[in-house]
């Protein structure tokens, strides 16, 4: 079915030429009309010159189509000339675009699953260059300088370390502006430009190193209050029981001694106050171990610190006390449950009150605002002494004090409400405080932050 122009004139190109050397060679072989071989062989030289140019020709405009190509641009004309070869190249084209659009596809929904996974993502090239992979590793380095493996290495050895390692998974503290952060580093290396680099991911394990730990404390506080609860209830009714028996011989023995039946007496009632005194404080450990299910709403901060700053000042501990509450911004609210949160609060305030008792200008801050990743952070601030040293890494244990009449209950419950609603607290290191005057019982301060 027809020949288009190119293979068409390539024939007849191909063909003049061979039919003008075969009857050149004939006519010098064979003849003397060297006149008429001369013709021919100008005829053969145009012969060759036209297929020279065509040939040309094609060479220019496949030479064309493929630096277009090569530019990025998949639909280039193709000149008429090239027939069914150009129709052959123009569905190769068309597919090799079909192909690179869906590439593009892919590319760019990858690049927005990245973007938007909730995991931070950095990758670590072979010269040492860092980069935060999506919006996530942005927002948990806010405020960090972190380009180069150096820089990590500045930040914190063990993280270098893991991030340079082999392949694998590994446990780190990552101390970050708004605290340390502990953190399981998964690598993997991928080859991307011919180049080998690591890509590590950064799971924050708080929330289940703290649900893990409370666990096993509240199993360890529910096996200890069942014992001692068995234990202490037959000796109150014990106790109970011969107070009685005493006052019956008071009234069936009158001859008995008076002095003698008074000390008894006194030593009776003494064991059934003592006994009734550890079994609620028992039953207090054990609220503890057995905490109730948060049950969650929106809870607008400026209306809880308006409940805890009202309680806290008709309280005779906030006589004198500075206790200044802020919000910003003002309608900051909490996906929590009302009570407990009220509870977490109460403790933590009411811990900064007896801290700054001694304090010539006692002050108090309660305060709520956007951290650096867009969580949540209510934080209570105080001008008192501060943490004893050693402190700090004790404090949320259960029976854990620094007061001598305190029960080690407060902060532990603080930090179980925490842990149940997906939080934490934690200690905030501080400098010295510049608004307790001058008195040795107030200079450091402490603040606790609770982050939601």
């Amino acid at each position: 079915m027809g020949f288009s122009r190119y293979p068409l004139g390539l024939a007849l190109r191909v063909g003049g030429v061979a039919g003008a050397a075969a009857l050149l060679g004939l006519l010098l072989v064979t003849t003397e009309f060297y006149a008429t071989a001369f013709i021919v062989a100008v005829l053969l030289a145009a012969a060759l010159a036209e297929l020279t140019r065509h040939a040309n020709a094609i060479g220019r405009d496949l030479t064309q189509v493929t630096e277009a190509i090569a530019a990025g641009e998949l639909m280039p004309v193709l000149p008429r000339r090239l027939g069914p070869l150009g129709a052959r190249l123009g569905r190769a084209i068309d597919k090799l675009g079909e192909r690179n659009a869906a590439r593009e596809t892919a590319i760019a929904r990858l690049n927005a699953e990245v973007e938007h996974a909730p995991v931070p993502l950095l990758s670590l090239a072979e010269d040492g260059r860092i980069t935060l992979l999506n919006r996530a590793a942005r927002r948990f380095f806010d405020g960090v300088d972190l380009a180069r493996l150096d820089q990590a290495e500045a930040l914190s050895h063990d993280f270098a370390a893991a991030l340079a390692a082999p392949p694998g998974r590994r446990m780190v503290q990552v101390p970050l502006p708004g605290g340390v952060a502990r953190v399981l580093v998964a690598t993997s290396q991928t080859i991307a430009g011919g180049r080998a680099q690591a890509i590590a991911s950064l799971l924050s394990i708080e929330g289940e190193l703290a649900q893990s730990e409370l666990r096993a404390w509240s199993d360890l506080v529910r096996v200890l209050a069942h014992e001692m609860m068995n234990s202490l209830t037959p000796v109150a009714s014990l106790a109970g029981t011969a107070e009685a028996l005493v006052a019956e011989l008071r009234e069936t023995l009158p001859d008995a001694e008076p002095p003698a039946l008074d000390e008894l007496a006194e030593a009776m009632a003494a064991i059934a106050r003592r006994s009734a005194g550890l079994m609620r404080f028992v039953d207090g450990y054990r609220r503890f171990a057995e905490p109730p299910e948060p049950v969650r709403r929106t809870v607008p901060l400026t209306e809880a610190f308006g409940r805890v700053r009202a309680l806290m000042q008709a309280s005779p501990a906030g006589a004198g006390v500075a206790f200044e509450v802020a919000v910003e911004p003002p309608g900051l609210s909490v996906e929590a449950d009302p009570d407990l949160i009220d509870q977490a609060l109460i403790n933590l305030v009411k811990n900064a009150f007896e801290a700054v008792a001694g304090c010539p200008a006692p002050r108090v801050t309660l305060a709520a605002a956007l951290d650096g990743r867009g969580r949540v952070a209510v934080t209570v601030e105080d001008n008192g002494p501060g943490l004893p040293p050693g402190a700090a890494e004790q404090i949320f244990v259960p029976f854990f004090t620094t007061k001598p009449a305190g029960s080690g209950i407060g902060l532990s419950l603080v930090r179980q409400i925490m842990v149940a609603h997906g939080g934490s607290v934690e200690p905030v290191p501080r400098g010295p405080s510049t608004t307790c005057g001058t008195s040795t019982t107030c200079g450091m301060g402490a603040t606790f932050r609770l982050t939601f």
